[in-house]
């Protein structure tokens, strides 16, 4: 998946995800993230935080209708759209996100089986992908705070490594970090889900575009 990130802060506290840097960062991150050691206990993945879908006490909630985004620059015209206000495991507030994704370079065949299974998607019932949420925590220095993100989870239940300088936690920030697993779980769950019709795929691979904005809670506030 190509992810497009942004590193300047916007007022309100939106930041729009467009900058190279940063996605190629993201990208590293994921290839540093391996899976786990057979010699440590179970990983536990708990539904603890959900945008559009359940939060910590298990109540639905929806984007702030007050939060304005600002102007797409690389998914204008998007096969999913997906949009939380993210807590964490306690229930604090984390802030709020909304997700573009673009499918590109697939045949017509392809790409509208790719569009109906994003259509039939419950999206309030899938959690971030756990082994993201910790690789990014862990190259921004944070990994020790894994259980405040996935509830019950702890640093040694991952395998994750980060080489050089660490990324910044003011861009790569608790909601950022759970919006983009986010989305890794659900490109890949579409990628496998629509290969096994489309054996080209299978070196090829589907290539998606995304883009992500978030707000802090403050201004997600109505």
């Amino acid at each position: 998946m190509t992810d497009a990130f942004e590193a300047r802060l916007q007022r309100a506290g939106r930041v729009a995800l467009d900058d190279a840097a940063i996605g190629t960062a993201v990208a590293q991150v994921v290839e540093q993230t391996s899976v786990e050691r057979p010699s440590r206990r179970p990983r536990r993945i708990v539904p603890a935080i959900a945008l559009g879908a359940i939060l910590a006490l298990g109540m639905p909630v929806a984007v702030a209708a007050a939060v304005q985004w600002g102007p797409w620059r690389f998914v204008t015209e998007p096969d999913l759209v997906v949009a939380r206000e993210w807590v964490d495991a306690e229930g604090t507030p984390l802030g709020s996100c909304e997700g573009r994704i673009a499918t590109e370079g697939l045949s017509a065949d392809a790409r509208a089986d790719a569009i109906a299974y994003f259509a039939g998607l419950d999206l309030g019932a899938i959690e971030p992908d756990p082994e993201r949420v910790a690789g990014a925590l862990n190259a921004t220095g944070r990994l020790d705070e894994i259980g405040r993100l996935i509830e019950g989870a702890e640093p040694d239940d991952f395998d994750v490594r980060h080489e050089g300088e660490l990324l910044s936690a003011d861009v790569f920030t608790d909601a950022r970090i759970l919006q983009e697993a986010l989305m890794s779980t659900v490109t890949m769950d579409m990628t496998n889900a629509i290969t096994p019709e489309h054996p080209e795929l299978q070196e090829a691979g589907i290539a998606t575009l995304g883009e992500i904005q978030c707000v802090a809670p403050e201004a997600a506030q109505p």
